[in-house]
């Protein structure tokens, strides 16, 4: 009898061709679970951004008892007689009550003081998110 020692052409491509098919699942998950976790981060940072935004409307909605809302040159920007901030060029679209704030309608004027006046209804929506996100604003 012959003693055989080491491995034939046939097990080295089985061997090579069993890693192959591992290693490319192995990949395809990698790439799935790091487009998942960028788009994730991605909506964390937008969700910020309107964070940001409604505390800044807030602020001035209870505070001030006129402010102003306008947009220009891609930017909003909140104002009243003794402040004034930009909200971003993050933003695509904001509606106020029920006015919406875009290139046709440059300017929102918000009186507080009017007796009865509350709360207004904020919608916003973020470059690069498909959702508006809506909230009530109140003054008390």
């Amino acid at each position: 009898m012959k003693s055989e020692k080491g491995i034939t052409l046939i097990e080295l491509l089985a061997t090579l061709s069993i890693l192959l098919i591992i290693s490319s699942l192995l990949y395809g998950v990698l790439i799935g679970v790091k487009k998942t976790q960028e788009n994730i981060s991605n909506k964390n940072s937008l969700n910020q951004e309107a964070n940001l935004i409604f505390s800044t409307i807030k602020r001035y909605h209870q505070k001030e008892n006129k402010y102003e809302i306008s947009y220009n040159n891609g930017s909003y920007f909140i104002s009243s007689p003794t402040a004034s901030d930009q909200l971003g060029n993050i933003l695509i679209y904001l509606k106020i009550g029920e006015v919406e704030l875009s290139d046709t309608s440059k300017k929102i004027e918000i009186i507080t003081s009017n007796p009865g006046f509350k709360s207004i209804n904020v919608t916003i929506q973020l470059k690069g998110q498909k959702d508006k996100i809506d909230t009530i604003i109140k003054r008390y």
